[in-house]
């Protein structure tokens, strides 16, 4: 029987743009080489939409427009292809929504193809 694979974690340390501040019940979703964060919460709720970028090490605040969620931890958040759905999720301590956003992330896809 062949030896399991030793994984090795690594942090990254080097890297450019504006790092979301600290925060825990965000949730994560990945397209291509970006990542891209919502929410959490740390001295009240984020509302931000964090990207980073794993080929460049670079993050950065997207543009949004639209019906932009309010900031919630503990939500649900999913990718299906480009498109990112935002459901529910604690908007302020003790009070929980139930409402679904839907995020078109292919604008942001796109122009990463372009560097």
């Amino acid at each position: 029987m062949a030896a399991p694979s030793l994984l090795n974690w690594r942090r990254v340390s080097s890297f450019t743009g504006p790092v979301p501040r600290a925060r825990h019940g965000h949730r994560a979703v990945a397209i291509r080489e970006l990542m891209i964060i919502f929410g959490g919460g740390n001295e009240g709720i984020a509302d931000e939409l964090h990207v980073y970028n794993t080929v460049t090490n670079q993050w950065f605040l997207p543009a949004v427009r639209g019906d932009i969620p309010p900031g919630c931890a503990a939500h649900g958040f999913v990718c299906d292809g480009t498109r990112i759905l935002v459901f529910g999720g604690m908007v302020e301590y003790g009070r929980y929504s139930n409402e679904l956003y839907e995020l078109q992330a292919c604008h942001c896809v796109q122009d990463i193809s372009k560097e």
